[in-house]
């Protein structure tokens, strides 16, 4: 509020003092009521950015690798508990023995008392036994909670398989025996019209045609199961359409396609007794549908 009668005071040049020769210049900022007032334009006058203080890091690294120890020695103490109260084998149950000792064959299956149940494996059990040439596995089963059956037999052989020029001696499943330069005696089934490379353990025979290897296999167990693979003496898997066979009294039998060979296997075992009974050692018999047998003179 104005005062009546007082007048504001007026702007006046400010007079800035110098040194003694100096011409004195009058500042153009106003004054008012002894305030020297700047031009709202001014900028402030710059200043430093106060410095960052970076966060202090405690070094624990002494701390830390004590507990890393302390929990992996918690947790092997916690593993060993784990494991000693954990289900064993207590026992492993064989029938059969092959000759062998019932200690000698949990062995070659890979199983001893007192491993833990975790670690027994059928199929481990099944794969130890298929590339044994001494034993074959015919079943394997668990007893209870805590131990093994198994049932073995002795490998056998069966048949006869020409690889370059080396006789490779086989059972039903097809694991070298033995190898010979020359087709044994015995009753063997030769097997003709099959080409075979060795695997990679040495121990089987794998046919380079991936269809061989089961019908041959399929066939040697049905002779096998019918009680005729001592009656044959030839197969030959060279055309999968048309497999056939030879007696050892010379009569073909015509199987055709490996497929219900046991029921096949059956038929030709009927008419084999018949025409034994007669004296017939010739001949042609014909199974290949699987539904009967055909026997034709030749």
């Amino acid at each position: 509020m104005r005062t009546p009668g007082v007048q504001a005071p007026k702007s006046r040049p400010r007079v800035q003092t110098t040194a003694p020769g100096k011409a004195v210049r009058p500042s153009t900022r106003p004054i008012i009521d002894g305030k020297d007032l700047k031009p709202r334009d001014a900028k402030p006058a710059l200043s430093r950015p106060a410095p960052v203080r970076k966060p202090h890091i405690t070094r624990s690294t002494g701390v830390t690798m004590g507990a890393v120890l302390a929990l992996l020695v918690a947790l092997a103490v916690g593993f060993m508990l784990f494991r000693d109260n954990s289900p064993k084998l207590t026992q492993v149950v064989v029938y059969g023995g092959a000759g062998y000792t019932d200690a000698e064959i949990a062995s070659m299956a890979g199983l001893r008392i007192g491993m833990p149940m975790s670690a027994v494996s059928l199929d481990s059990v099944r794969s130890a036994f298929s590339v044994n040439s001494a034993v074959r596995l015919e079943s394997a089963a668990f007893t209870g909670e805590q131990g093994v059956e198994l049932t073995v037999s002795r490998r056998s052989a069966k048949a006869a398989v020409n690889s370059a020029g080396i006789v490779l001696v086989i059972d039903e499943d097809g694991v070298i025996l033995d190898r010979m330069n020359a087709m044994p005696e015995g009753g063997l089934v030769l097997i003709r019209g099959m080409d075979v490379t060795i695997s990679a353990s040495g121990k089987r025979v794998e046919p380079t045609k991936p269809w061989q290897q089961s019908a041959m296999l399929d066939l040697l167990t049905a002779l096998e199961e019918g009680g005729v693979i001592g009656s044959v003496e030839e197969m030959n898997l060279l055309d999968r359409f048309n497999i056939y066979l030879f007696t050892r009294s010379g009569i073909q039998v015509i199987i055709g396609e490996a497929t219900e060979v046991d029921i096949k296997v059956l038929w030709m075992k009927t008419v084999l007794e018949d025409l034994q009974k007669k004296g017939v050692t010739s001949g042609l018999i014909d199974v290949s549908t699987g539904k009967n047998a055909i026997y034709a003179e030749r």
